[in-house]
């Protein structure tokens, strides 16, 4: 497959967030081959990170390592030099030496106002040369506005003086977004190398500002000096002042279809020093030799080009590339300014350059990938396609560093044709999980976006390969059986080439709880993600309801209806929508809905629209019954991005249902009889079962939303069967990332599994458990 096939478009996950973003506001407001590796060569050990213990659970990672997109990197001199590294949805991280592994900065224990909402995607990060413990970031989670909607502004700067361990924020906000389009190959924010207080942020959207007293407060340079580079269309991501960059006694902006900027009297006046036409900005700046290098990226789709500044002279020099792309990635070792390395979109097979006559020449590399301490990343496919977040060389060492879709990366292999890069991604947890499975007698299994999943055998150790095969996919869904647990299928869902010809679907099963696959067999393009269950008497039936991806009302204009197998997924049979509405999973980003679900018990399978009905199959799903009963489930409580319906661990049709805003209901007979709401919950975005806390007593119910009066979210266990709750943690792993499934363990009571958008999973255990 051709590298440009394959290509993920940029902002892909950034549709996910903005998605669930807008309905949390609103709830607020109102063919693989089969891998038969064992176990054990699954998992490589390492250093897990120190649990965390809130006073009522400890709680440790479930380590994947890497994922996400690393968005940028960035560097203070020093021996050894300081490098901090941000990411568009799981925070930013500082790298430990003494550790070897990144340590997250953005926690709830440490962030200002956690309980009026934390945003982790950092949309730029800054330290200051002159002292290295001094660390800035831009993070927000904004969404475009439409039409003539308000602009929204809840996005912060905050800076540390002790290398992240604690923050401080100013009360001024902008427009932020850390995860849209622009948000790679470029910085923000810049440090005065002679001055840590004062700092520049380019916004996207508000313009330009500066602060002298080390982000306490920030003055915007007039509009009249420096403008606000917006395209015309309000309700598309913005690059504005896209870069900024102190270099040679000097200051510079690049501002979006205008031009570079520079002030060389502490930003009293701003003036233009080279005009930018319309579809072309500025990324990327950065000090070199006598002046700034500054990458001229299009935004339509042009050439990209490369540019020096001399400060003394004003003259520019403009670099001869040596590839054609709207987007260029390049670093300049700051030790020997001759030595440059440049990329365009995706470092792979002769997309990568160096040179060591300042790009007068340059020598075109292979690339390949190790990954001794994370070694999962090695067995993808990763490197025929490293999606470019920021290079960058090392100012006492000369080894390149590189910011990428998965992980960062460094090498010092750059005379060499075949350029190796080595993974650094211990500590960084930044996959965006998507479901948390636990079956009985087995080792939980986790999917997330763009890697598929992974299956926990070890939590000190780290994964040897993904859960299916070596290839780009999300996982959307894992379901095991009832009466068989060693019986899993997983799918999920090519969507970075979901135009694309060569787009597969993607679903697979395991007889051997998730320690080796077999991929279906007679699958089609419309099998697209959503969700997969498993029946408890008959194995082999399996029923696959796909979502959509376009956006949330695709369902409309394009039903999907779902897929039946009796033969454990080597042939399918379609069903038009069941009951004539296709409601159920709309839209592949709202990873927190469960329309489908099981019976653990009986072989029933059970379907909960986002319409308020609800559908029963008592033979196999060959046909369905619209239960007399449904759970409130509907756009107004948010029931259709939140809403999840899962069947209770040995008890037939006994069926649990969260409806968003309007609580947790219950059913003791597959809604022949009206669901009974639970006192006591007042919102539900996540829950699931685990093994009873007393010998005999009822599963173990764990819920993430509002309960017992709380208005803020947290993470319940009920040990009574929903009669009481009992808060185990208001943020579970000292994260305040959003939960998108939550699963207690089967086998060993208190013992809860947590997946989170944006920082992977967690496991917690009783405090008392863990002394």
């Amino acid at each position: 497959m051709n590298s440009s096939s394959r290509r993920r478009p940029r902002g892909f996950t950034r549709v996910a967030i903005a998605a669930l973003a807008a309905i949390v506001a609103a709830c607020d407001n109102g063919a693989p081959s089969v891998d038969t590796r064992p176990p054990a060569q699954r998992t490589v050990e390492t250093v897990p990170a120190a649990a965390v213990n809130d006073g009522t659970y400890s709680w440790s990672t479930l380590p994947v390592g890497g994922g996400g997109f690393v968005t940028g990197i960035v560097v203070a001199p020093g021996s050894p030099p300081t490098y901090y590294a941000r990411t568009d949805v799981g925070g930013a991280y500082r790298w430990s030496t003494a550790d070897s592994r990144w340590v997250q900065m953005l926690k709830a224990s440490n962030m200002p106002d956690v309980e009026a909402g934390g945003a982790l995607s950092v949309d730029s990060i800054a330290v200051a040369p002159s002292r290295s413990q001094r660390v800035y970031v831009a993070l927000g989670n904004d969404g475009n506005p439409s039409g003539t909607d308000e602009l929204s502004a809840t996005g912060r700067i905050l800076v540390s003086d002790d290398g992240g361990a604690t923050w401080a924020t100013s009360t001024t906000r902008w427009f932020i977004s850390g995860n849209q389009r622009f948000r790679i190959g470029s910085e923000r924010l810049a440090v005065d190398p002679d001055d840590p207080d004062h700092v520049l942020f380019g916004s996207s959207r508000q313009g330009l500002w500066q602060s002298f007293d080390g982000g306490g407060t920030w003055q915007q340079v007039p509009d009249g000096q420096v403008p606000r580079g917006l395209f015309e269309d309000p309700t598309v991501d913005q690059v504005g002042v896209g870069t900024v960059a102190f270099a040679d006694g000097a200051m510079f902006a690049g501002v979006n279809g205008a031009g570079i900027y520079m002030s060389d009297d502490l930003g009293a006046n701003w003036r233009s020093i080279r005009p930018l036409e319309a579809g072309q900005y500025a990324a990327g700046a950065v000090a070199a030799a006598d002046g700034m290098w500054v990458g001229l990226h299009r935004s339509d789709g042009g050439e990209a080009g490369l540019a020096a500044y001399d400060v003394d002279t004003g003259q520019w020099t403009d670099l001869d590339l040596p590839f054609s792309s709207y987007f260029v990635a390049f670093a300049v070792d700051p030790a020997d300014p001759a030595r440059v390395a440049v990329a365009d979109e995706a470092v792979r097979d002769q997309h990568f350059w160096t040179s060591t006559n300042g790009g007068r020449g340059w020598r075109r590399h292979d690339v390949a990938i190790r990954s001794p301490e994370v070694p999962w990343l090695a067995q993808t496919d990763l490197d025929s396609f490293m999606s470019t977040g920021r290079l960058l060389f090392d100012p006492a060492d000369g080894t390149l560093w590189f910011a990428e879709g998965m992980s960062v990366w460094r090498t010092n292999d750059l005379d060499a044709a075949t350029t190796i890069w080595e993974a650094v991604a211990q500590g960084i947890e930044e996959t965006v999980a998507t479901a948390i499975v636990a079956p009985p007698g087995a080792a939980p299994l986790g999917a997330v976006a763009d890697r598929q999943g992974f299956r926990f055998d070890d939590a000190t150790r780290y994964p040897i390969a993904p859960l299916i095969d070596d290839q780009f996919a999300g996982g959307t869904s894992i379901d095991f059986s009832g009466g068989d647990p060693n019986v899993v299928a997983w799918v999920g869902a090519e969507y970075h080439i979901y135009y694309s010809p060569d787009r597969k679907p993607r679903g697979a099963i395991s007889s051997d709880g998730g320690a080796t696959w077999q991929e279906f067999g007679g699958m089609i393009p419309e099998m697209f993600g959503g969700e997969i269950a498993v029946s408890a008497t008959d194995p082999a039936t399996l029923v696959w309801l796909p979502t959509h991806l376009v956006d949330p009302w695709e369902f409309l204009r394009l039903p999907v209806g779902l897929y039946v197998s009796h033969d454990s997924g080597l042939t399918w049979v379609h069903q038009d929508p069941i009951g004539g509405t296709d409601a159920f999973h709309r839209f592949m980003w709202w990873f927190n809905r469960r329309a489908l679900a099981a019976d653990r018990v009986n072989g029933n399978f059970y379907l909960m629209s986002d319409d308020s009905r609800f559908f029963v199959s008592t033979d196999g799903a060959d046909t369905w019954t619209e239960a007399a009963n449904a759970p409130i489930c509907h756009e107004g409580n948010a029931c259709h991005v939140l809403g999840q319906v899962q069947a209770q661990p040995g008890t037939a049709e006994r069926l649990w249902a969260g409806t968003g805003i309007e609580g947790l209901h219950r059913t003791d007979d597959a809604g022949n009889t009206p669901w009974q709401r639970i006192d006591g919950i007042d919102e539900v975005r996540a829950f699931g079962f685990g093994a009873p806390m007393v010998a005999g007593g009822p599963p173990a119910v764990y819920l993430y939303g509002k309960a017992t009066g709380d208005t803020q979210r947290a993470l319940y266990r009920s040990d009574d069967d929903g009669v009481t709750w009992t808060m185990i943690s208001a943020y579970p792993a000292d994260t305040y990332a959003e939960i998108t499934a939550v699963s207690g363990d089967p086998d060993e009571p208190g013992r809860v599994y947590v997946a989170f958008s944006g920082q992977g999973f967690a496991s917690g255990v009783p405090a008392e458990e863990s002394d």
